[in-house]
């Protein structure tokens, strides 16, 4: 996942919610690419919900290395 910009807190992403029509399927761990350790999140049936630290390698893009079920 690449996010271009990002604020510290939550950012909402309605494609990869469980029931969205992408069929994205279940994540089971969001890590931040030149981060420590996993990052926060919630996927629920509409969105997933992943927090933005506010210690980040780059403050004008950070990615998250995804792994899905």
């Amino acid at each position: 996942i690449f996010v271009l910009n990002p604020e510290e807190g939550l950012i909402k992403l309605s494609t990869l919610g469980l029931q969205s029509k992408y069929n994205p399927g279940k994540i089971k761990t969001i890590q931040m690419i030149g981060g420590d350790g996993i990052s926060k999140f919630t996927q629920n049936a509409e969105a997933l919900l992943l927090y933005v630290p506010s210690q980040r390698p780059n403050k004008q893009a950070v990615v998250f290395k995804t792994v899905f079920e």
